[in-house]
């Protein structure tokens, strides 16, 4: 297996994992009791954290079984690459640094303007900041070419906006009958008013 389908079904697993990590923002338990966006991005936080030390302990038992398979098989590709404190990087702290903010405008984002235009917005803007920093900062190559893979940007980004638009825009028949309801309250709720009015006054 190569590395660069390691990568292609790494980026799909991420790509599932983005796509719904959203939903419980949006449950019926966490807007009744309404968190803070902040204090359930610090739920997120903590979890991460629990998650990804159970996830090293499992890739460290992996790694050391597939050290002993390696001696015994040369042809053998699949790599674990054992994490210890030397493999630590303050970068971290600058990529957390980014990830609070954006995860707590997120859930805001998610209870005002709901789960499919709001992840239809920041995965637009996520694919053409993604973009730039990968091919005119770091300089990755494209097989298809700098225009090719410009193209394949704009396409898809073009299909987010329309998810986002067409998510967020109400159907005209229900517009019409919520314009009809408002004008109906409207219309009744003077008459309500002054009839108790002429009860109290004649009481």
């Amino acid at each position: 297996m190569t590395d660069e389908l390691i990568g292609f079904i790494a980026a799909f697993c991420a790509a599932l994992s983005f796509g719904s990590y959203g939903v419980p923002m949006k449950g019926e338990a966490a807007t009744r009791v309404d968190v803070d966006p902040l204090v359930f991005q610090s739920y997120k936080a903590f979890t991460v954290l629990l998650v990804s030390s159970i996830l090293i302990y499992v890739n460290n038992i992996l790694a050391d079984e597939e050290n002993d398979h390696i001696i015994d098989n040369a042809n053998y590709n699949w790599t674990f690459h054992k994490w210890s404190f030397s493999d630590f990087t303050p970068w971290a702290f600058l990529s957390a640094i980014l990830w609070v903010p954006g995860g707590t405008a997120g859930v805001y984002a998610v209870r005002r303007a709901g789960l499919a235009i709001s992840v239809g917005i920041w995965s637009c803007v996520i694919v053409i900041i993604s973009f730039i920093w990968g091919v005119l900062i770091f300089g990755e190559k494209q097989k298809s070419g700098a225009l090719g893979a410009v193209k394949a940007v704009s396409v898809l980004c073009i299909g987010l906006c329309g998810i986002a638009y067409f998510s967020s825009s109400e159907p005209e028949s229900k517009k019409k009958v919520d314009s009809r309801l408002k004008e109906v309250i409207d219309e009744t709720t003077p008459l309500s008013s002054s009839g108790g009015n002429d009860t109290t006054s004649e009481g």
